[in-house]
């Protein structure tokens, strides 16, 4: 009961306890919540901040519920919310858990939700949680509430707000039931293809939120539309998430005028649409997987587009110029577009650009060691002048000179260049004061900046594969290093003193050349990995020291 009482209280009174004008109305509460967390912390949100007759209130209206019905109880909470925060409720328990919060308020904003108020409100009451990425985390009871509260709108499918079960949706379509009242629609794959008329989709003219989505790019999953006018889909949508999607270019007659995000991922499309396009509303755009693509759409007119995702593009050649003129663009990923072999030089002038990601191949090909494609991506020389906001990047199979200037992208935080062709970093990467992360994985680097140690934040340091025959002195000042991988340096000759403390791991496995690891190093990590060194000599060091902290093998 104590800690039952204790999470109550937390959300209630922000303490640990009752304040003792509540302590006998609280124990009442909690007694009745029998333990569940979920009321309890919505209970406790629920009654933060109310008076004593509030408080009394609302128990007698608690006590009228039989015990066990987590989802009535629950309800009085999502019964106190104005009629756009329910509308708010209701759309995340059907569309948008496990989507982004920055995506959600984005798209809800143009439903006219008042999302960043909404989402608060909804914090406070504990009917809505967020990940450590800041992704969207509801609770199976509150989600189910959701969408038994849209249940009880109608009898009839067709005629309730929003479709998020698939056999709803397919009974609705198959049978053109739907109506006016229709706002949102997921229709997941059945295993066989689905035939619909166009007509199906005419009286759903408030249809805002739109997933018809493919799991199995099989023949058999395929959705078709049988004799369909495309302008019949409604003009209010926000939200369109078309997977395997069957044309090779978007049809002109899809109004697209009010959309906020297209995902088009794992579509058969070969051109997104032909000239440009003016969709002055689009924030996110998705073309992953898209294996047909082979150059990116015209981007003149879409003037807030700020997530490009672009990974999987097999068979994609050429970023179009006027991607330079997506002032706004935060996300760029380009992985594993296998026939791309050159960027425009315009890539430079995106100046809110946070995130960029550039690869020959995919995460699982790099762990595997899987056989990839040949080349490398041409990068023009002012590639990284712009990019003052940066605060990701990451580049494999590029071919680049660092120049002297990645010095001015002083947000940078996370920086990995894997099998990259270059011969050292240049003295002005020390000045990257906020990196926590640098992963320089083979591109034979021969030479490291000798200032290295003015990297104050690094946490994780990965050199594998590279040419040095030594570190810098100064690796001893990364206070904070609690990773460090040397692995495959086959040049390296001596690991100079390390300061990371207790907390270090240092692998150094498959280093022919090394000789000599400072003695300062061994005690002050918590392990060595040293495998496959054949000239150095443990010994010493287990004699002197023993073997309780590190681990190798001749």
């Amino acid at each position: 009961m104590d800690e039952s009482l204790q999470l109550f209280s937390l959300h209630a009174f922000n303490e640990h306890y009752p304040l003792e004008d509540f302590m006998e109305l609280s124990n009442t509460v909690v007694d009745y919540a029998g333990g569940i967390p979920l009321v309890l912390e919505v209970w406790g949100s629920f009654l933060n901040g109310k008076n004593n007759g509030e408080w009394r209130d609302a128990t007698r209206k608690l006590k009228k519920i039989p015990h066990g019905e987590v989802q009535k109880i629950v309800r009085i909470s999502f019964d106190s919310l104005d009629e756009k925060e329910k509308k708010l409720f209701l759309d995340i328990a059907c569309f948008f858990v496990g989507e982004s919060k920055n995506f959600a308020i984005q798209v809800l904003e143009a439903c006219e939700f008042f999302p960043v108020i909404g989402f608060r409100r909804l914090e406070d009451l504990c009917l809505l949680k967020y990940d450590p990425g800041h992704v969207i985390v509801m609770h199976d009871i509150l989600k189910q509430m959701g969408k038994e509260i849209i249940q009880q709108e109608s009898d009839d499918p067709g005629k309730r707000s929003r479709l998020w079960d698939s056999k709803d949706a397919l009974k609705v379509l198959k049978n053109c039931e739907g109506t006016e009242t229709v706002e949102g629609l997921i229709l997941l794959p059945n295993g066989k293809d689905i035939k619909v008329k166009a007509k199906v989709f005419q009286k759903m003219k408030r249809l805002r939120v739109l997933h018809l989505d493919h799991v199995l790019p099989s023949p058999g999953n395929k959705l078709l539309f049988r004799n369909f006018g495309y302008k019949h889909l409604s003009r209010n949508l926000v939200w369109l998430r078309w997977h395997h999607f069957d044309l090779s270019v978007l049809p002109s007659q899809l109004y697209l005028g009010n959309l906020v995000a297209l995902d088009l991922s794992y579509s058969n499309i070969k051109r997104v649409w032909r000239g440009t396009m003016v969709l002055g509303k689009l924030k996110f755009l998705n073309l992953s997987y898209c294996h047909n693509l082979t150059t990116t759409p015209n981007f003149f007119g879409l003037p807030n587009l700020e997530e490009l995702i672009l990974d999987d593009c097999v068979r994609l050649q050429e970023v179009d110029k006027s991607i330079g003129h997506l002032h706004k663009l935060i996300i760029l990923c380009l992985d594993n577009c296998q026939s791309l072999r050159k960027l425009p030089s315009e890539m430079a002038n995106l100046k809110s650009l946070e995130r960029l990601s550039i690869s020959l191949s995919s995460w699982d090909q790099r762990r595997t060691l899987t056989k990839r494609s040949a080349g490398f991506i041409g990068l023009p020389p002012n590639f990284v002048q712009g990019f003052s906001c940066l605060k990701t990047l990451n580049m494999e199979r590029c071919s680049i000179q660092l120049p002297n200037e990645i010095g001015n992208m002083i947000s940078l935080t996370f920086l990995t260049i894997c099998e990259c062709k270059f011969d050292y970093l240049p003295e002005s990467i020390c000045s990257l004061t906020k990196l926590e992360i640098l992963f320089i994985i083979d591109c034979r680097m021969s030479n490291l900046p000798s200032e290295l140690g003015r990297l104050n934040r690094l946490r994780h340091l990965n050199l594998q594969g590279n040419n040095f025959c030594s570190l810098p002195e100064s690796i001893g000042d990364l206070t904070k290093l609690r990773n460090l991988n040397l692995c495959r340096c086959e040049r390296l000759q001596s690991l100079p003193k390390l300061s990371g403390g207790p907390c270090l791991i240092v692998a150094i496995n498959s280093c022919p050349s090394l000789r000599r690891i400072s003695l300062e190093s061994i005690t002050n990590s918590r392990i060595i990995s040293c495998y496959m060194c054949p000239k150095l000599d443990m010994n010493c060091f287990v004699h002197e020291i023993g073997t309780s902290f590190f681990n190798y093998k001749d």
